[in-house]
């Protein structure tokens, strides 16, 4: 869950945070953070999965029978954040396939009304300088 949390927000946010810590040097501090904890959090999750050689539920209810159900309502979990997924996939394959043609030609507020989701409140109230400082923030 938390891997799958860490990877969306590198691939969303990573430009815009290189950009707004000053560049290049966003790169010491991301690279010691991923030495300190993701490859130590890596190595637990392949190392536990290699010991046990089993679903994820039945390693928590080897450990402790009462973590069975914690198992449970992560998979759940992971399920529905998966689903989220999918359809931020889905708006990435969709801008992919416009921007080769360019389709979303000088008012982008209104391509996105009309062809990805939206309401009418965001092209009538909003311009797109705007809209960007919303999904910024």
């Amino acid at each position: 869950m938390i891997g799958v949390a860490i990877g969306l927000g590198n691939i969303w946010r990573f430009s815009y945070v290189v950009y707004s810590n000053g560049g290049g040097a966003f790169f010491i501090p991301y690279f010691v953070a991923i030495a300190i904890m993701g490859i130590p959090f890596l190595i637990l999750e392949y190392s536990i999965g290699f010991s046990f050689k089993r679903s994820f539920s039945e390693i928590l209810k080897k450990i402790n029978p009462k973590f069975e159900f914690i198992a449970w309502i992560l998979i759940f979990s992971i399920s529905i954040v998966l689903m989220y997924y999918m359809v931020i996939i889905s708006w990435d394959l969709f801008y992919i396939r416009s921007s080769l043609s360019f389709g979303w030609g000088s008012d982008t507020a209104l391509y996105f009304v009309n062809n990805v989701g939206g309401t009418e409140n965001i092209r009538t109230s909003q311009t797109s300088s705007s809209l960007l400082e919303y999904a910024s923030s």
